[in-house]
C-alpha cells in the first residue's frame, strides 16, 4: 500500500446507530400495530357514523358523549397497544436499572 493514501476511519458509533435501528424495527411488533390500526379505523368510523346521527337528531349532549366515549376507547387501545408491546421495548433490564427495593 503507497504510503500517501490515507486510510479512512470508520465511525463505529454511526454503525452501531443504524444496527441499533434495525434491531429495534425487527423486535416491534407489526401484527400488532396493524391490529391498533384496523381497531381504530373501525371506531373511528363508528364514531363519525354516531356523530353523523346525532347532528341529524340536533342533540348536542349526545354528541358530547359520544366525543367523550371515542376519546376514551382511543385511549384504552392505545393503552393495551402499549401494554401488549411491553412499554414498546423487548430488552430485558439490567441489574444497574432495576432498583434496590
Amino acid at each position: 500500500m503507497p504510503k500517501n493514501k490515507k486510510r479512512r476511519k470508520r465511525n463505529h458509533s454511526e454503525e452501531k446507530a443504524d444496527y441499533g435501528l434495525k434491531k429495534a424495527a425487527k423486535q416491534f411488533n407489526w401484527r400488532l400495530a396493524g391490529r391498533l390500526l384496523l381497531n381504530f379505523t373501525i371506531v373511528f368510523c363508528v364514531y363519525l357514523l354516531a356523530l353523523n346521527y346525532a347532528e341529524r337528531q340536533r342533540s348536542p349532549m349526545l354528541q358530547e358523549i359520544i366525543l367523550a366515549v371515542f376519546y376514551g376507547v382511543t385511549t384504552i387501545l392505545a393503552c393495551v397497544f402499549v401494554i401488549l408491546n411491553r412499554g414498546v421495548s423487548n430488552d430485558i433490564p439490567t441489574k444497574e436499572q432495576l432498583r434496590d427495593d
